[in-house]
């Protein structure tokens, strides 16, 4: 498994809490979702809901966190190469111009693990630390 870092896809490494220091985050899906590994350009599109449904058909859905959350801060730049402001803005104009709907937004990467389990369809990125339960699954992050 790979994690993905504000610089580059490495593995992790430090100490625990160097993850959430050094912006590592984790994407994890569903456990019984069949995908196993994903571009961080397919990601991006998912998160800016520009796809909207998985191969296989099912709806997606989306997870995010708060903006100043720091591992939304490291998603939104590594992934959506934005930051979070920037992504926000997008959300206002789809909203406004009646063209999108933004994603569910939880307070923990905790709170993440736990809508992904329970909803099969769903994505998220959780902090590198945060333990994943046996509903969930971390996917590999290709360039």
């Amino acid at each position: 498994m790979l994690i993905v870092t504000g610089r580059l896809w490495t593995g992790l490494t430090g100490p625990p809490g160097h993850a959430q220091e050094s912006g590592e985050f984790r994407i994890i899906v569903n456990a019984s979702n069949p995908i196993a590994e994903m571009s961080a350009k397919q990601i991006g599109k998912i998160f800016l809901k520009k796809q909207e449904e998985w191969p296989n058909g099912f709806a997606i859905t989306v997870v995010d966190q708060r903006p100043d959350e720091s591992v939304r801060q490291a998603f939104s730049r590594v992934i959506l190469k934005k930051d979070p402001a920037a992504v926000e803005a997008y959300w206002s104009k789809l909203i406004f111009s009646g063209m999108g709907v933004p994603p569910i937004k939880l307070a923990t990467s905790a709170e993440v693990v736990v809508f992904v389990g329970r909803n099969v369809g769903s994505i998220g990125y959780i902090s590198a630390e945060t333990p994943l339960s046996e509903d969930v699954k971390a996917l590999e992050v290709t360039p």
